[in-house]
């Protein structure tokens, strides 16, 4: 759709005049310090005035594939994970939030302001439009807003399958391949080696020698993938943190433990650490076993463990 159509769209829907639009245009284009042409700040235009310039065709979730761009999806909100985080001196915060359809799950990334545009809740059925798709460091393939991306809430779709549990708790002894569990178990040993990574600022990709496939030399950032041993008193096996979730179990992102020096005491503190431990099973293709990729954790709180204890006696003595 030319300019000059998208303007016209812009008349007949609102009543603004052609001078109108087209300061907003420009006022748009200043906003965005001239990063997008006029037809793309028309376009950014007539989505804040709710005006459907094209008639948007849906996905699936299971059509989704890694490297897709301008992809549209309805969906239900399934679990979010949101985390704070401080980098090169500054707060930031990242959200993963799970969502469903009849045909499977993906996971949309949201970044800071993207954030605290985004009033959705678990349950709600949401509307994304412009996304992108790329594949994560765990091989799946996730959802990212780009700069023509939308979010809507609508009205509850009966259509969209409602929330279930979606960690089955468990122990060890009794995991399945490809399933999520929640697991309590405790840290027993931490794997010390190739535990920093090189990634692409621009894409988030792991990199080698400062070099991306996508966006060739850059700068690189930092990140964790932390391997361990977990144990609950019926089994053991490997756990692995990746990213966020590593840094969030040490307490400290990447580059500062890599300018204190500080891993092996960080890591040393980890050993006999029990958490409740939400992931998925996969298997380990190199080693031929099972091993838990870690999507979240909670620290395992001692009162409310005793007061739970209390009420399970009390329970006891009143049968």
């Amino acid at each position: 759709m030319s300019l000059e159509e998208i303007i016209e769209k812009i008349k007949e829907k609102t009543g603004l005049s052609e001078e109108e639009i087209k300061n907003r245009i420009r006022e748009k284009q200043r906003e965005l310090y001239g990063l997008v042409s006029p037809e793309g700040a028309a376009h950014i235009i007539a989505r804040e005035l709710g005006i459907e310039l094209v008639k948007k065709e849906f996905v699936k979730v299971k059509d989704i594939r890694p490297g897709m761009n301008d992809i549209n999806l309805k969906a239900r909100v399934s679990r979010i994970f949101v985390r704070d985080f401080e980098k090169d001196g500054v707060r930031k915060k990242v959200a993963n939030i799970f969502l469903v359809d009849d045909t499977g799950e993906i996971k949309l990334c949201l970044w800071d302001e993207q954030i605290n545009d985004f009033y959705g809740k678990e349950g709600d059925v949401i509307e994304i439009t412009g996304a992108y798709s790329r594949k994560n460091i765990f091989g799946e393939t996730e959802l990212r807003i780009g700069i023509y991306g939308n979010i809507k809430i609508l009205e509850d779709d009966p259509t969209l399958p409602k929330i279930e549990r979606q960690y089955i708790e468990t122990t060890i002894n009794k995991v399945k391949e490809g399933n999520k569990y929640k697991i309590r178990a405790a840290i027993v040993y931490v794997f010390n080696t190739n535990i920093f990574y090189e990634i692409c600022p621009e894409c988030g990709v792991i990199i080698k020698e400062s070099t991306c496939k996508i966006h060739g030399e850059v700068k690189p950032e930092y990140t964790i993938i932390l391997n361990s041993i977990i144990d609950d008193g019926y089994g053991n096996m490997r756990a692995v943190f990746f990213r966020e979730i590593a840094e969030k179990l040490i307490g400290k992102p990447a580059e500062e433990l890599m300018k204190e020096n500080s891993i092996d005491s960080a890591l040393s503190q980890l050993l006999g650490k029990e958490l409740i431990l939400f992931g998925k099973v996969r298997k380990n293709e190199l080693f031929q076993r099972k091993e838990l990729i870690i999507h979240d954790f909670e620290e395992v709180d001692p009162e409310k463990e005793a007061q739970k204890l209390l009420e399970e006696l009390r329970l006891i003595e009143k049968a």
